[in-house]
């Protein structure tokens, strides 16, 4: 880990260590408690789905540098079938 926070440091990259507890149960977007569904879709309570992992990397990054992505405009949305993702 040292290893790399230093070659991170080198080229001016911030780091940032964040404990990933609970980090894919409130949603990344209202900060409020979400549904787990199969698959790893979890429902939010204002209308989207969003897979787990990708909230929880969402709810990192708010960890790590106090905000979401401003590339993200809205909440994303898919659903994951047996036939693969769908938007």
């Amino acid at each position: 880990m040292e290893a790399i926070t230093s070659k991170l440091h080198k080229y001016d990259i911030k780091v940032s260590l964040v404990v990933e507890y609970n980090t894919s149960r409130p949603c990344a977007f209202h900060n409020i408690p979400v549904e787990r569904r199969p698959r790893g879709v979890i429902n939010c309570p204002l209308g989207h789905r969003l897979h787990s992992d990708v909230n929880g990397a969402l709810n990192i990054m708010k960890l790590g540098i106090k905000k979401v992505a401003n590339t993200l405009k809205r909440p994303l949305s898919f659903l994951v079938t047996s036939n693969g993702v769908t938007p």
